[in-house]
Formats: structure tokens, sequence, C-alpha cells
């Protein structure tokens, strides 16, 4: 994670605190390629804060993994993922 997204999310955290919400989910939906990089992100759910949204994205865009196989051959795959900031007073 880079300054940006921490820089971020302690805003979030701060915000969602002063409103005592106890904490921020955000639902994405990640596509890879054949060679496990971010192809395509959409929000399922958005935090209700598009400063961290954002910052979710530009992060996930740098993010690899390894690729995912069917019978030993690289394809694309779509996955969830559900991010899950609990705040503490």
């Amino acid at each position: 994670a880079t300054p940006d997204m921490y820089e971020r999310q302690l805003g979030v955290i701060g915000v969602a605190s002063a409103q005592g919400i106890p904490r921020v989910t955000a639902a994405i939906k990640l596509c890879l390629s054949e060679g496990g990089a971010p192809t395509k992100i959409t929000f399922i759910k958005e935090s209700g804060f598009p400063e961290a949204d954002q910052s979710f994205v530009r992060q996930m865009q740098g993010w690899r993994y390894r690729p995912y196989k069917v019978k030993g051959v690289a394809v694309e795959v779509c996955t969830s993922i559900t991010l899950i900031f609990n705040i503490k007073k």
C-alpha cells in the first residue's frame, strides 16, 4: 500500500468514527488477465466514501496475482473481493 492509500483510509476512518460507523465495507469485482494483472475493476457495492473507493481502485490496478490455470493453461478470471475496515474507537 502507498502513502496515498493510507492517507485516504485514515480520512475515511476519521469520518466514519465521527459518524459512529463501526465498519466501512466495499465489494469489488476484479477481473484478471492470463498473466495475473487486473483488467477490470468494478464496484458491486461502494464504500460510501468516494475518495476511498478511488484509492482502492488505484491500488488494485497495481496488484499482480499468480495466473489462474485450467488444465495447466493460464486463463482470464473474475472474482469478488470484500474490503472491510473495522473502526476502533
